[in-house]
């Protein structure tokens, strides 16, 4: 199986760990909600990736292995916050 990344290859890792941040939305409790998916591919690719809501992906990130892919979604979380202080403060 082929892994592609998407049309902007040349977006930083930073700037995908934004993206997939800024897709937090509130559920039908209004509680922050953030969809990430870590994702296995053959080879061992492993893949970090967030949900818009109409359930379309935004910015995967490419991991060496499943330390990095940790921190990188503990990043995700932590630059969450903002964007979740926003929608509930609404």
């Amino acid at each position: 199986m082929e892994v592609r990344m998407d049309d902007n290859h040349k977006k930083s890792t930073l700037d995908r760990v934004r993206d997939i941040a800024n897709t937090i939305r509130l559920d039908d409790n209004g509680t922050p909600v953030l969809r990430i998916e870590v994702r296995y591919y053959d080879g061992g690719h492993l893949f970090i990736r967030g949900r818009d809501p109409d359930g379309s992906v935004v910015s995967p990130i490419a991991c060496n292995d499943l330390a990095e892919a940790i921190v990188l979604t503990g990043d995700i979380v932590r630059r969450g916050r903002g964007p979740a202080r926003k929608l509930l403060a609404k």
